[in-house]
């Protein structure tokens, strides 16, 4: 995928869905892709992309997943390994480590709390 292209989130084939007005607590392991337009707290792992949807809200400790694309609203400790797009309305809050130059934040996108940027050619050594 080119820097400058967006991820769209419509042509990834999801493996399930958290529908809007489903409350979920507790630890989540999601193998393959995942939208989320409910409402999460607790612990997320997501071996794809998650997608939070636009009435999607997590309130998380901990999330860690490939790629994540939000339209709706996360709030705790992020680590993504490929791609952080928050979109147009998208709110992110909190602590966010990126494994790879991988941050696209659009127009209209929110975001409040720190970044980490690990290089990939990092030996650790400064």
């Amino acid at each position: 995928m080119a820097r400058n292209e967006q991820l769209d989130p419509l042509s990834v084939e999801m493996q399930g869905l958290i529908g809007e007005g489903t409350t979920l607590s507790g630890e989540f392991d999601f193998r393959g892709a995942y939208r989320i337009d409910g409402r999460i707290a607790g612990r997320v792992s997501c071996s794809s992309t998650l997608v939070v949807g636009p009435p999607g809200r997590l309130e998380i400790e901990e999330l860690r997943a490939a790629s994540l694309v939000v339209s709706g609203s996360v709030e705790g400790t992020i680590e993504v390994k490929d791609r952080l797009e928050i979109a147009d309305g998208g709110r992110v809050r909190g602590r966010v480590t990126l494994s790879s130059p991988g941050l696209v934040l659009a127009r209209g996108a929110s975001f409040e709390g720190t970044i980490v940027m690990r290089s990939a050619t990092s030996d650790g050594n400064g």
